[in-house]
């Protein structure tokens, strides 16, 4: 950068806090690092897909910032050892996308971590 004294983030780039809803579930919006919160309660998602389509060989990370949420093998989500994954805050859970099957593959995930 020209100018040390400032910064910019790249459009696409920014990081917010999804408040996540059993019907509505987690929104991928192309991103590759997304946090996410149960909108103050423990959420088990009940949409499908439980995230929303990605775009082919996409790769995204999943952070848990608060309240638990309940990810379920099936509704768009192919899960290691078909094991349901409960997210409390620090959890992280890392997908690709496969254009080919519609499906977010884990690619691994951490319990009560951080990056």
């Amino acid at each position: 950068r020209s100018n040390s004294l400032t910064t910019s983030i790249p459009p696409g780039h920014d990081i917010t806090t999804q408040y996540v809803t059993a019907a509505g579930g987690i929104t991928s919006a192309n991103r590759q690092t997304i946090y996410v919160t149960g909108s103050n309660v423990a959420i088990n998602i009940t949409a499908d897909p439980q995230i929303s389509a990605g775009r082919g060989q996409q790769i995204m990370g999943v952070q848990c910032v608060g309240s638990n949420i309940t990810l379920e093998e099936g509704s768009g989500l192919d899960l290691i050892a078909n094991q349901n994954f409960v997210m409390n805050s620090g959890s992280i859970i890392n997908f690709i996308y496969s254009a080919t099957d519609n499906l977010w593959h884990e690619m691994s995930r951490v319990q009560n971590g951080g990056i």
